[in-house]
């Protein structure tokens, strides 16, 4: 019985998060009349994180990073910190991997 009412709360919670991507990609989407690239390095980035898509909803969805993380995921990108600035074995950032 407890298990199944965490994983209904973690079912809302996902759901409440793909919501407020969703606006967020809408209203990115009407300032810029275009979808953010996966990967925009653009010209003279030297902070590749904020060419990719996740970082250029931030401000739509309030700057909060938790909105981009699953509830139900248990790998090693459970935390906030770890999801948003994952690093890989060459040194190469990657955009979160939860919902990403």
């Amino acid at each position: 019985m407890l298990a199944r009412a965490k994983a209904s709360a973690r079912r809302v919670a996902c759901a409440s998060n793909l919501h407020q991507i969703g606006v967020g990609l809408r209203l990115y989407v009407d300032d810029f009349r275009k979808f953010p690239a996966f990967l925009n390095l653009g010209s003279g980035l030297t902070n590749y994180r904020v060419g990719f898509w996740d970082y250029m909803l931030l401000p739509y969805v309030t700057g909060n990073q938790g909105v981009f993380l699953c509830p139900a995921q248990f790998s090693t990108n459970y935390y906030v910190s770890t999801n948003w600035t994952c690093i890989d074995a060459l040194g190469e950032l990657w955009p979160n991997r939860s919902y990403g």
